[in-house]
């Protein structure tokens, strides 16, 4: 982390020199209304400055809540209808992923800002420039840093809540802290069986029938399509005969799991007619904890 935080001597001069350039960009452009407004000749003076008048508080809210998605959405959406979403451990994998993917954004970022800092302080570049061409371009680096800045926020602090909701579905599902590729892997055949009933419930649902992509999962598990279908259309006949306070999202996933009592040993057959004999190569497998 103190990659983002520790700042080198060097670093302190080029913050304060940026924080300069940053005022006297505000004297330049922010505040000179007639200047903007030669930029946009279809927009007015006093729509300009309504604008500009209101810019602290955009300012102030992308910075709170600059981001495309909230914390709930994350917490409801991205961790329960991802593809990974029917075991702990995968929901696991998928804040893994979310954090990882932050990560390498924000030492991205953190290099980009370094080579703008370092080309502010870059004598040959200020040589082979006009002062008013150079002046243009600290202002363009400024922005750039600012708006690289907030969105570095953001990154930073959705770091945060993947990392709070991977130790929280670890501690709340019993998984030890060192758990190992062999204990994901556990999962996986009970996590596919649940996604395939999951994903044949949504086209039937939405359709009627199921989609080509689920017929083929459910073969590769070793379940007859037509037993995915029926058991699907079954449990719509008998949750439609019954009274709508009397169930909830719960009782779709009662059936999930009843179908992986019923179905999870099923991939079996599929492994004897490619002639493997296990899903998984234990001696492959990584042995870090």
């Amino acid at each position: 982390m103190g990659v983002f935080i520790i700042l080198s001597r060097k670093e302190r001069i080029l913050t304060s020199q940026l924080d300069k350039i940053s005022s006297l960009w505000d004297e330049l452009n922010i505040m000179d209304i007639e200047e903007i407004k030669k930029e946009l000749p279809a927009v007015t003076t006093e729509q300009v400055k309504g604008i500009i008048k209101r810019i602290p508080e955009y300012t102030r809210a992308i910075q709170v809540i600059g981001k495309s998605t909230s914390h709930s959405q994350y917490s409801l959406l991205t961790l329960q209808f991802s593809p990974v979403s029917d075991s702990s451990f995968s929901r696991l994998k998928q804040c893994i992923t979310q954090i990882n993917k932050r990560w390498r954004a924000l030492q991205e970022s953190h290099y980009k800002i370094q080579q703008l800092k370092n080309e502010i302080d870059n004598p040959d570049i200020k040589k082979h420039s006009t002062p008013r061409a150079q002046e243009i371009r600290n202002a363009e680096i400024i922005t750039t840093i600012e708006n690289t800045s907030t969105a570095m926020s953001n990154s930073f602090r959705e770091i945060g809540l993947f990392q709070d909701a991977y130790d929280a579905i670890r501690i709340n599902n019993n998984i030890p802290k060192n758990w190992t590729e062999k204990d994901y892997e556990k999962q996986e055949i009970p996590r596919m069986v649940r996604s395939c009933f999951r994903l044949g419930f949504q086209n039937v649902m939405s359709k009627g029938t199921l989609d080509q992509s689920c017929i083929e999962w459910a073969e590769q598990l070793g379940i007859h399509p037509l037993k995915l279908f029926h058991e699907i259309n079954n449990y719509l006949g008998d949750i439609q005969k019954t009274k709508i306070d009397d169930f909830d999202v719960t009782h779709f996933y009662n059936f999930l799991d009843l179908m992986l009592e019923k179905y999870g040993f099923e991939y079996k057959k599929a492994l004897e007619r490619i002639g493997l004999n296990d899903s998984v190569s234990s001696d492959f497998l990584s042995k870090m904890k």
